[in-house]
């Protein structure tokens, strides 16, 4: 067992037990982004958690920034697996501790929302050429 191997066996142990419970939705393997985006807004935290770990286990890069608006989520449990699904797409925490108070929470997003715009400005330098 190598490092990280309990965090992706607890992200596939839920995704079994809401399935088994039903509120598995997809039809089929694949799932709609625009479905699943729409899931990650659901009132339900089980569909927002669901849908986390959906979207992480497929490697999916794009949810990236829906992940960084679910780490300011009411709900811990949707908190937890949004930054796990960032660390497992991106390899990094940025100081995010899904437990921290509200203002600890709100200064770690706004380092997740600088990472992102940084990103966004290397990738666009890197498609022009330079």
């Amino acid at each position: 067992m190598g490092p990280g191997y309990g965090r992706r066996a607890n992200l596939r142990m839920f995704f079994c037990l809401a399935a088994a419970c039903g509120v598995f939705f997809w039809g089929g393997c694949g799932g709609d982004a625009s479905q699943l985006r729409m899931s990650l807004e659901s009132p339900d935290p089980s569909v927002r958690a669901l849908a986390i770990v959906r979207a992480t286990d497929q490697g999916d890069q794009s949810i990236v920034p829906f992940l960084v608006d679910r780490l300011e989520d009411e709900d811990a449990a949707v908190r937890f697996y949004a930054i796990l699904g960032l660390e497992e797409l991106t390899g990094d925490r940025l100081g995010y501790h899904y437990m921290d108070s509200e203002a600890k929470r709100r200064a770690s997003v706004e380092r997740w929302r600088r990472f992102l715009v940084e990103s966004w400005r290397h990738a666009d330098r890197k498609a022009e050429g330079g």
